[in-house]
């Protein structure tokens, strides 16, 4: 009987701890228990138009178990974004069955950082501000985490220098009598937290073959430009107190050089050869390239 006795009084205390176990556990802040931290950053305030826009996304596990971003049903969990335009619309992913987050595994206490482009999964091509939030789903989470929402423009800019120029010999495509035979060479730039960068986009009536971005340049200095016999871009961008970038573009947005120059003796300029078309620099001295 005694024993009897021990086992009743036994499953009343359990009885009475465990709802007093899921009260206490129900007023415990997230973070102690069941959560992901979820953190969105984007490195700039301001993009231009059809330019890239990467999202860091750092995630931690604060659940003390493993999550495992599968294929199997179970695993199918995802990162995705809460994105509004300046008119408050949602703006819609490009295909909502796109996974974003596939074979990651979040050990219990881990962070990760992961690093998204948001232009292949959502359309933020339109001018205007946009408010974004990232977000955690996973069938092991009793709920979705969320991040705390950072803004971001989409811009035109202000064109700084535009040339039409002819497309050589060696990108024409003769077996197609439709192609557009010149492209639009600009200099936009753009400020961002008080800082003017400068891109270079290449486009013709139908496309955008490229926004590049440069980088920022000094205070209220201009760049200097000039286009090679193959139809290159040459630009001569001064960055710092006689300190100068200098750039050859292709009609395709590629880079084909880059160099960097000091101002010692005499500043750099850009010359032109007006019966070759050769560009090239003039002055300066020529330094090491810092990344």
């Amino acid at each position: 009987m005694l024993l009897r006795r021990q086992n009743k009084e036994g499953r009343m205390v359990k009885r009475f701890l465990l709802p007093l176990f899921l009260l206490i556990l129900s007023c415990l802040p997230l973070t102690s228990y069941g959560q992901i931290g979820v953190k969105l950053e984007f490195k700039k305030r301001a993009y231009l138009q059809y330019e890239t826009v990467v999202a860091k996304v750092t995630l931690r596990n604060d659940s003390g178990n493993p999550i495992l971003f599968g294929q199997d049903e179970q695993l199918r969990g995802d990162l995705k974004f809460h994105i509004l335009d300046g008119n408050k619309r949602t703006v819609r992913a490009k295909d909502p069955d796109v996974r974003i987050l596939e074979n990651v595994m979040l050990q219990p206490g881990e962070t990760q950082e992961v690093f998204i482009v948001l232009n292949n999964y959502y359309n933020i091509a339109g001018l205007g501000n946009y408010t974004a939030t990232a977000y955690i789903t996973h069938p092991s989470l009793n709920s979705d985490y969320e991040s705390s929402r950072q803004n971001f423009e989409v811009s035109q800019g202000v064109t700084e220098w535009s040339k039409n120029v002819g497309l050589p010999s060696f990108m024409l495509d003769r077996d197609n009598p439709e192609q557009d035979d010149t492209r639009t060479v600009k200099i936009v730039s753009l400020m961002d937290y008080g800082r003017k960068n400068l891109y270079v986009t290449v486009e013709d009536k139908d496309y955008v073959y490229s926004v590049l971005a440069l980088g920022g340049i000094l205070g209220e200095e201009k760049c200097t430009a000039e286009v090679d016999n193959l139809g290159r871009l040459h630009i001569l961008v001064p960055v710092a107190s006689k300190e100068y970038r200098y750039f050859v573009i292709t009609l395709n947005g590629d880079v084909d050089e880059e160099a960097s120059y000091v101002a010692v003796n005499s500043v750099p300029v850009l010359a032109r050869d007006p019966q070759s078309a050769r560009v090239y620099i003039v002055g300066g001295d020529k330094m090491e390239l810092r990344k």
